[in-house]
C-alpha cells in the first residue's frame, strides 16, 4: 500500500496501516522481516472499526 494515512503497532509484533478508497477503508496488516514484508490480511472496513482498532488519523 502506497503512501498509508497512518501505521500502528498491533499483537504479535505486526503492524498496521490504513487508506481510504472510494467510500472504504482498507486496513493491510503486515510483519516485516528482514529483507521482506508478509502481509497477514487485508481488511475492508468503516470509520468505526478503523477507531476500534486504534487509528487516530481519521
Amino acid at each position: 500500500m502506497s503512501s498509508p494515512y497512518e501505521i500502528i503497532d498491533v499483537k504479535f509484533s505486526r503492524k498496521a496501516c490504513y487508506r481510504k478508497f472510494d467510500e472504504l477503508y482498507f486496513v493491510l496488516i503486515f510483519e516485516e522481516q528482514k529483507d521482506e514484508i508478509d502481509i497477514v490480511p487485508v481488511l475492508k472496513i468503516d470509520e468505526v472499526r478503523l477507531i476500534r482498532y486504534g487509528f487516530s488519523r481519521i
